[in-house]
């Protein structure tokens, strides 16, 4: 079996950074930049299933709303401000995106909360709007500002890399959102990273990069880290851009496929799995799925179990486990499990379909871990029918595949 390919998604190796960090908080990210940070569970039963529930919502408004995210006469998003049940409460249209809590307002009042989550939704939600919906007479009122892809410092990147200049923005803010000791040690790990998000924007299925270590992307690492925080947000995607250029002339990268389709721009959401068998639940009315292929675990690794479901139910409890779909399947959780992983070890999960990429992430996982990672489809409300394959590496090398079928006879 050859080494898996894999690359880091943005939001996933920003909120998995963050999550492995401290777990008294989630960030919501929309179009790639955090919009809130939720500091309580509220009426659910974790904060990661909250912030499930409001990634949810957002997902939902991208494909329902539109009409109030792109407003002609305003140029800005249409969203509501306003009291439910006591809390504040922030809308689009007819969707309910998010709620404060008195938990989240740190050093604030809920209600200059709930504004400043108001300006941050505004400015991120046409941005999260898949590039074939954004109306032609749209212009972002926001583009000079660090956040957006334009940035201030000119980056120069073609569109089809639009894409990548975000994933590799991405890994520059996990290494932003380290402490010193925990930046040294995981630094050979992002660089490794920062290589294979080059090489297989080009070709996802050419194998490893030729190279497992560049000085000019362990620099560029250092050098995200040192910035302050204005500096950074002015130079991040030209930082990005040229660190790409440099990469690709030090590998020798020719021409290749093209770049891999953009992703949702959402962050994962690790949900905690009951131990009570396993943590996998059936759907009681599913039917047995059709015997597809074996999967297969490599031996050795820390990986020890594999399961896909649809969502979760009660007690959290993996749904409608197995290896086929119905054909309208919104989301698919890839349950896993460790024993013993070393610290800091990085699992890939990548789902490929038709020999090409279609959602990859990377979890950073400890010693024994039970999780649901979650994945959305890049740019319609469901996954295309066809036959797919999960794949799994541990810190790189192979670590298993899950063949299933979404939607076929």
């Amino acid at each position: 079996m050859t080494r898996l390919t894999i690359a880091a998604c943005i939001a996933a190796i920003v909120a998995t950074a963050g999550m492995a960090i401290a777990q008294d908080y989630a960030n919501i990210v929309v179009g790639g930049d955090t919009v809130a940070r939720i500091r309580t569970a509220g009426p659910h039963g974790s904060i990661y299933q909250r912030q499930a529930r409001i990634d949810q919502r957002v997902v939902q408004a991208l494909a329902e709303e539109r009409p109030s995210i792109f407003v002609q006469e305003t140029g800005v998003p249409d969203l509501d401000v306003y009291q439910s049940e006591g809390r504040w409460t922030l809308s689009i249209g007819n969707t309910m995106l998010i709620q404060a809590y008195p938990e989240d307002a740190v050093g604030t009042t809920t209600r200059a909360l709930i504004e400043q989550w108001k300006l941050n939704f505004q400015r991120q939600l046409p941005r999260a709007v898949s590039p074939i919906h954004v109306p032609s007479w749209w212009q972002d009122p926001h583009a000079e500002e660090g956040g957006a892809v334009s940035g201030q410092r000119e980056h120069g990147a073609a569109t089809e890399d639009l894409p990548l200049v975000r994933e590799v923005a991405g890994i520059l803010q996990a290494a932003r959102e380290t402490n010193d000791d925990e930046f040294e040690e995981m630094l050979p790990a992002m660089e490794r990273a920062m290589l294979q998000t080059v090489w297989t924007s080009r070709h996802p299925n050419c194998g490893a990069p030729p190279i497992t270590e560049n000085i000019r992307a362990r620099s560029v690492l250092k050098r995200a880290k040192g910035l302050e925080e204005p500096n950074y947000r002015y130079e991040k995607y030209w930082l990005a851009k040229v660190t790409i250029d440099r990469l690709r002339d030090a590998m020798d990268m020719p021409e290749g496929v093209g770049p891999i389709p953009e992703e949702r721009d959402l962050p994962d959401f690790e949900a905690p799995i009951p131990p009570d068998d396993g943590g996998i639940a059936s759907d009681p009315e599913a039917t047995e799925p059709a015997a597809i292929a074996e999967p297969t675990l490599v031996r050795g690794t820390s990986l020890t179990q594999v399961a896909i479901g649809t969502g979760l139910g009660r007690d959290n409890a993996l749904l409608n486990v197995g290896q086929e779909f119905d054909a309208d399947t919104s989301q698919l959780m890839v349950y896993l499990q460790t024993d013993g992983a070393p610290q800091n070890t990085i699992v890939g999960v990548t789902i490929q379909k038709d020999d090409g990429i279609v959602a990859r992430r990377l979890v950073r996982v400890s010693g024994d871990r039970r999780m649901a990672v979650t994945f959305y489809p890049a740019r319609t409300t469901a996954f295309a029918p066809g036959d797919y394959e999960v794949r799994l590496s541990v810190n790189g090398e192979d670590a298993g595949i899950v063949p299933f079928r979404i939607g076929t006879e």
